[in-house]
């Protein structure tokens, strides 16, 4: 019991850790683009506000990555029949752009590779 607190207590600090890790980094990022701004480096500002971008699409990522995987895992569980949880997966990625969903695939495909 007392190794699966700890375990339960390690993963809550890596999952801290890596959220202050993301919020720092656009922290910065915003930071750099108006300080590029404000000093007339017009190339510096559009190099930050690209790199801001890429990481908030990556969060995205992240986040649709999470809930594909959920509906899989219930789907996995016969909880209910395939159709209605079938039906949720095919409708989330229906609105997903055509990048998006490129993007979720190639994750999904390279972590079940690993």
């Amino acid at each position: 019991m007392e190794n699966q607190r700890m375990t339960l207590q390690d993963e809550a600090a890596a999952i801290r850790y890596k959220q202050k890790a993301h919020s720092d980094l656009i922290a910065a990022l915003i930071q750099y683009r108006e300080s590029s701004k404000v000093s007339g480096r017009p190339a510096m500002w559009a190099w930050a506000q690209i790199q801001l971008d890429r990481v908030v699409r990556w969060s995205h990522l992240n986040e649709d990555l999470k809930l594909v995987e959920a509906i899989v895992a219930y789907q996995a569980t016969g909880i209910v029949p395939d159709g209605p949880t079938q039906d949720m997966l095919d409708s989330f990625k229906s609105l997903l752009s055509s990048e998006e969903l490129k993007a979720l695939t190639y994750v999904r495909t390279t972590i079940a590779a690993a």
